[in-house]
């Protein structure tokens, strides 16, 4: 038997970290959640937090006055330097994502979380053009069974998603693309029609 040159043709699905960590937040308690995202806040300057009308509200160790907080000496930082100032001047200035991007918008959306975390799941399998190329019950089977999470229900976050900026993001054809673009035109523009 001489050597023989065979190929193989397999289909295999990943999770992006984004959609793992949507997967974990999901099976989270409300009290488990409450503590990771406390987490989240301190470990991370950058984040803060918003006064969500729809929040329970949270019981924490606050002081009653200003005269109850104790500020050591030694943790008292020196005040922000010019260089220190130039080095996060190209922060604000890199370009987001499209992920990136949509993710922002996702995040000020008034929605529950469970719709949240779909449209991020739909969010994390675009394509690099923007394309939504996966079918609903694909993305169903990545979703733990005791969160009864059925296709169908991916078709409000996928409308959820499309109707973000910019226009025609999420579309599943060109047609689909041009459409949801033409139908944020303003009805008088010309040639529209």
């Amino acid at each position: 038997m001489g050597p023989a040159i065979a190929l193989r043709l397999r289909q295999h699905l990943t999770l992006t970290p984004q959609v793992q960590q949507a997967l974990r937040l999901l099976q989270m308690s409300a009290l488990e959640f409450a503590q990771e995202m406390d987490q989240a806040l301190t470990a991370n300057p950058f984040l803060e937090e918003t006064g969500d009308v729809n929040a329970a509200p949270r019981e924490a160790a606050t002081p009653s006055s200003v005269d109850d907080v104790v500020v050591p000496q030694e943790s008292i930082s020196p005040g922000v330097s010019d260089r220190d100032q130039e080095d996060w001047a190209g922060v604000s200035e890199a370009q987001p994502t499209l992920r990136e991007h949509l993710r922002e918008q996702l995040m000020i959306s008034q929605m529950g979380e469970r719709d949240r975390a779909l449209a991020h799941m739909i969010i994390d399998s675009l394509d690099d053009d923007g394309y939504f190329k996966h079918g609903f019950e694909e993305l169903a089977e990545l979703v733990p069974p005791e969160h009864d999470v059925r296709a169908e229900d991916f078709g409000a976050a996928l409308r959820l998603v499309q109707s973000l900026d910019p226009a025609g993001v999420a579309a599943r054809t060109l047609e689909e693309c041009l459409t949801l673009q033409l139908e944020v035109l303003d009805p008088d523009t010309a040639g529209r029609e």
